[in-house]
């Protein structure tokens, strides 16, 4: 929450944030997730998530890394239909 409230202040182009929702209560989740949509209007969010129902909720495109190489990618649309691909890759459905 912290990265966020300072990647408010100066005018960024890009922003990368890892793993926003870790260790945050649900309810938090949600105002992070307000948060980050609010940056997203101005600048490019480069968004590292776990949590796919956070990240596809926020995404317009996703990038799966397996063992450091990309094995799939496009938009999250796309992925969030495809339930096979949920489950082989995230292993949530």
């Amino acid at each position: 929450m912290l990265a966020i409230a300072r990647a408010l202040v100066p005018d960024n182009q890009l922003l990368l944030i890892d793993e926003p929702s870790e260790g945050l209560a649900p309810v938090i989740i949600e105002s992070m997730m307000a948060a980050i949509r609010e940056l997203s209007k101005d600048s490019t969010v480069i968004l590292v998530e776990q949590n796919f129902l956070v990240a596809s909720r926020l995404a317009e495109y996703y990038v799966i890394i397996e063992e450091g190489r990309s094995v799939q990618d496009g938009k999250m649309k796309d992925l969030a239909a495809d339930k096979a691909a949920i489950h082989r890759f995230l292993g949530a459905a």
